[in-house]
């Protein structure tokens, strides 16, 4: 527990002194009261050696240096002694370190990167963050300021509007005007504003993880959740200041970006960066209080579409991976084929139209100190790049919802809830998660007039794109035909967006599967073969006897690093053929018998490795977590789901 901290001090003082005067506290609040230790990228500590061991350490450097000056046998025996000891202490050590952070990993720490910084740890190559000397149009970027500058660069135009051609711009001159004008205060009889709660605050520090990285003010996610009640309420009494001056400091509204590589072998080239932001941990926090009250508001009014699944409460991503399948399935068994098409927003979420947004906001009536607020909240934001030690200057941010801000997903939801949709039972179907846009039409013959079909729906969302300042990636959006026909007509549609003719895929990812137009998943299996056994490695590093890990240690880190991204595909189980189905088993056959030290050669059966392990069969597993999931969506009243299953009970060949 933290020092509390006297609230009186910040008595008539500006936002920007209290957030100063109230930061500074804090932090004189944390080296009064704890440790001065340092913690790496994973959360460990830079020296994890517990005391003990520290000690022995000692000893034994002491027998080694009286062995050096006097030469006494009993001095090296007692060296080599302790430093056997040493040794398996520090072994010891690294299994209870090993499962204390397990037991305290997140319930997806597969995607985390504390994770990956503690499994990297156990790879023979270097795995360093830091980035190489960067190459544009033939000139090499080799220091650290002329990296962060060229980054710079690149982000300008990602975080602004630069090529306004082919926008509707006599439609933005009237949307400025309103929002500039503040037209649409007319609109308003009540404009209370609703200051937050010591109930809100404290859920939403409940909700925090408990990451001890600190932000670039010093303060972390930890330290928030020991705050004192004394000091809660000087951070409430900060935020409502905020609240109701319509006003927040500076600070928060500028993020410091550093560039981590994508997935791509080719580091020297900038573009193969993406960008993360990091702002400070209080201006998040007041941002999830803002965001309790918008979600609270669009599920009161159901103001968000039901195509929508991405960043709501008890949906995912396999809504709409069930629903494509099963009409795909039902499509076969009709024999019809399903032209599935599947866009690509450029920079969805850094291009959104600011008094776009706003407008949105105020027509669907979201209270007006609200729609205040988050007028002061998008403007005058700027970033800084940082590479090492040195940081750019600070340069504007005039598009896009904030990278990496509470808020972002949920604004951008909202200015994306009016693109044009089309559900038409067993004809024509669109599905959205976040800006993964999918559009599929379901036909039996004749691909001339499903070319029309579908175009007159591309037309429809081209000017829907004119309006709101997005463009599409041509060359990222593409379309695949499913059928269980050897017939393939694919070819002879011709689907145009914006002037431009939509590739056909025969292997398009969506939403992190991989389909084929026979709907066999193949390209999926080999996908999770690859992955899986290149995770298998890591295992078997693990299972060394050095590292002295238990069974269940072992299990546990098999079930993170392998069986969950198997288990992600268990929504498509039922059409995958036994043969790929076996193709996952025997890896987790292999994982087993690595984990439990039973090679091939000792024949033990697969059912005695699974008993021993206490882990099911992949097809059971697959099945079990399938139904857990459907009855789970139907408890929550997830309407894709139970439209889906509506669908498929009234079913007619």
């Amino acid at each position: 527990m933290l020092n509390e901290i006297n609230n009186e001090k910040y008595d008539n003082l500006s936002i920007r002194d209290y957030y100063d005067v109230f930061k500074n506290d804090i932090n004189k609040s944390i080296d009064t009261n704890i440790p001065n230790v340092t913690f790496n990228n994973d959360g460990t500590k830079n020296n994890p050696l517990p005391s003990y061991i520290i000690e022995m350490i000692k000893d034994k450097n002491k027998f080694k240096s009286n062995f050096a000056k006097h030469g006494l046998i009993n001095d090296q025996i007692q060296m080599y002694k302790l430093k056997e000891e040493i040794k398996n202490e520090i072994v010891k050590n690294k299994q209870i370190e090993m499962i204390n952070f397990l037991d305290n990993s997140e319930k997806t720490p597969v995607s985390t990167k504390p994770f990956w910084s503690k499994i990297n740890k156990t790879r023979a190559k270097n795995n360093s963050n830091n980035i190489p000397t960067l190459k544009k149009e033939g000139i090499e970027y080799t220091s650290d300021e002329a990296k962060a500058n060229l980054f710079a660069e690149k982000l300008k135009n990602t975080f602004n509007e630069v090529d306004p051609v082919g926008f509707d711009d006599e439609f933005k001159n009237l949307i400025d005007n309103n929002i500039n004008n503040k037209t649409y205060e007319y609109d308003y009889d009540d404009k209370e504003i609703k200051i937050f709660s010591m109930s809100e605050l404290v859920s939403c520090i409940k909700k925090l993880n408990n990451s001890k990285s600190n932000d670039p003010t010093g303060i972390n996610n930890f330290i928030l959740k020991k705050l004192p009640q004394n000091s809660l309420q000087g951070l409430l009494n900060l935020y409502n200041k905020c609240l109701t001056e319509n006003s927040m400091p500076s600070e928060w509204k500028t993020a410091e970006i550093t560039m981590i590589p994508k997935k791509s072998n080719d580091k020297s080239d900038y573009n193969n960066y993406r960008p993360i932001s990091k702002t400070p941990c209080l201006a998040k926090l007041f941002e999830r209080l803002i965001s309790a009250r918008l979600n609270e508001f669009l599920k009161k009014k159901n103001i968000l579409i039901k195509y929508q699944s991405g960043f709501r409460q008890n949906r995912s991503t396999r809504d709409n991976i069930f629903h494509l399948t099963q009409k795909v399935s039902e499509s076969f068994n009709r024999s019809k084929k399903v032209c599935a098409i599947f866009f690509d927003i450029a920079a969805a979420f850094d291009k959104v139209w600011h008094n776009g947004l706003i407008y949105k906001l105020t027509q669907m009536k979201l209270p007006l100190y609200l729609i205040n607020w988050f007028i002061e909240f998008l403007k005058n934001r700027k970033f800084k790049v940082k590479v090492n030690n040195y940081t750019t200057d600070e340069f504007d941010i005039t598009s896009g919802v904030p990278q990496g801000a509470v808020l972002s997903p949920t604004l951008f939801s909202i200015f994306i809830n009016d693109i044009p949709t089309n559900s038409l039972l067993n004809q024509q179907y669109s599905l959205l998660f976040a800006d993964d846009l999918a559009f599929y039409y379901i036909y039996r013959r004749n691909p001339s007039n499903v070319s029309k079909k579908i175009n007159e729906h591309l037309d429809r969302i081209q000017a829907w794109l004119n309006l709101w300042r997005l463009k599409m990636a041509p060359h990222k959006c593409n379309y695949l035909v499913f059928t269980n026909s050897n017939k393939d007509d694919s070819n002879e549609l011709n689907l145009i967006l914006n002037n431009t003719k939509l590739i056909k895929d025969n292997s398009p990812t969506f939403l992190g599967i991989r389909f084929d137009h026979h709907l066999t998943f193949k390209n999926q299996i080999e996908y999770l073969k690859k992955t899986c056994m290149d995770r298998l490695n890591i295992i078997k590093i693990l299972a060394y006897k050095t590292w002295q890990l238990t069974k269940q240690t072992l299990i546990q880190i098999y079930n993170v690093l392998i069986r969950s991204v198997i288990e992600y595909s268990a929504i498509i189980a039922p059409i995958i053929s036994a043969t790929n189905l076996n193709t996952l088993q025997i890896i987790q056959n292999n994982a087993l018998r690595i984990i439990l030290n039973k090679p091939k050669t000792t024949r033990t059966r697969i059912e005695y490795l699974h008993e021993e392990a206490n882990i099911d069969m992949i097809d059971t597993r697959l099945t079990t977590l399938r139904k857990r999931y459907v009855l789970k969506a139907i408890h929550n009243n997830d309407p894709i789901i139970k439209d889906t299953i509506s669908e498929y009970l009234n079913f007619k060949v």
